[in-house]
């Protein structure tokens, strides 16, 4: 029996206990009702909450958060020490993993003493490959250690490569 009913039923001079057991019927498949369908409701608000939240986590690694670097590095075999001249010929090689044009600034360094500097810029996925001859100090030690310290303004990069008589 409906709610509805069942109040026009107790209108009617009706039993009492024949009335509170109408409503309790009513009441428990109310109840019923809304206790078996709420978890339901629970779970499907979730499931949909937890599929935008994964939508909107994908979204923002893949497009937004891009990652941003650029790769340093000597090109294999281009090495040779002069020990007459005091000089040392390499190569080196920069790609841009940058999202954007990024400007740059190449320091050599024999030990601590910078030998050699040059700045450039680079868009995304450009590479910039040089060889290039530097001349040491004259106080140089051996070993002595080249290094290439490459500057973007937010990252600092460096190789090195070791020199002996």
């Amino acid at each position: 029996m409906d709610l509805f009913k069942l109040l026009k039923f107790s209108q009617n001079k009706v039993n009492p206990l024949r009335f509170l057991t109408e409503l309790l019927l009513v009441l428990r498949k109310k109840l019923t009702y809304v206790f078996m369908n709420y978890p339901m409701k629970i779970i499907t608000s979730a499931v949909i909450i937890a599929i935008v939240l994964g939508i909107i986590t994908t979204y923002f690694f893949i497009v937004v958060d891009k990652e941003s670097y650029s790769a340093l590095y000597i090109i294999p075999n281009s090495t040779i020490f002069d020990a007459n001249e005091h000089s040392v010929f390499f190569g080196y090689g920069v790609q841009s993993f940058e999202t954007v044009r990024t400007d740059y600034d190449l320091n050599v360094y024999s030990a601590d003493t910078q030998v050699n500097n040059k700045k450039f810029s680079l868009n995304k996925g450009e590479i910039l490959e040089e060889r290039v001859k530097i001349i040491l100090p004259q106080d140089t030690q051996f070993p002595d250690k080249i290094s290439l310290k490459l500057n973007t303004g937010k990252n600092t990069e460096e190789v090195h490569f070791w020199i002996g008589n």
